[in-house]
């Protein structure tokens, strides 16, 4: 069986930066604006289902918005609730797609299996090529 990632979105498009490429930006009136986040309930209904499907490699990717402004403790009741409904011998990968800009306490207690993605904007002019 093929490896199955869940992409989360716990802030919903909640987010600390203004990035022009954003998907959400022209989108408001569909996602609303604003303070946006994902309840304990949920997080555990979530995390309870999928890992129940028994997956052999069960991965948990969190994006945004900006995902990190969850804060720590939002992180760390995560990975408690994968290792309490996960079953032996059964894999679970963590990934974070963020801006950086309020992830530091984050992205340095992240757990080993945690692969950090940090999305920056680069000038049009610095990509021109001629």
């Amino acid at each position: 069986m093929q490896p199955f990632t869940l992409l989360i979105k716990p802030s919903g498009s909640d987010c600390n930066v203004d990035c022009k490429y954003c998907f959400y930006k022209h989108r408001a009136s569909e996602v609303g604006r604003g303070r946006q986040r994902m309840s304990d309930e949920v997080l555990e209904k979530l995390v309870k289902d999928y890992m129940e499907l028994r997956f052999p490699t069960s991965g948990f990717a969190w994006q945004g918005g900006e995902p990190t402004l969850m804060g720590l403790d939002f992180y760390k009741k995560a990975v408690e609730l994968q290792k309490k409904y996960g079953s032996s011998g059964q894999e679970v990968g963590n990934s974070l797609q963020t801006t950086a800009r309020s992830s530091s306490a984050l992205v340095s207690t992240a757990p080993r299996n945690c692969t950090i993605t940090i999305a920056w904007t680069i000038p049009a002019e610095v990509l021109s090529i001629e």
